[in-house]
């Protein structure tokens, strides 16, 4: 089952989806970042309770994750 949550472009909405996805009891979380720095504390709560974190479209280098994903531009 997947499910999507959308913040809305809110980075405080995205850190308080956070706890939903943990009371969800989620196998991975594949996140877009709204704000990188704002999400980390989440992505941190996530990976302590054993739940992988794939970053996807946006890279986040400020804490580790399970896999990245994101495009590279070139000229």
């Amino acid at each position: 089952e997947v499910i999507s949550l959308d913040a809305q472009n809110r980075a405080d909405l995205q850190l308080n989806q956070v706890d939903d996805v943990l009371n969800l009891d989620a196998s991975a979380v594949i996140l877009a970042a709204v704000d990188f720095d704002a999400i980390k504390p989440g992505i941190e709560k996530l990976r302590e309770a054993g739940v992988p974190v794939m970053i996807f479209d946006r890279q986040i280098t400020s804490t580790p994750s399970d896999l990245s994903a994101f495009r590279v531009w070139s000229a």
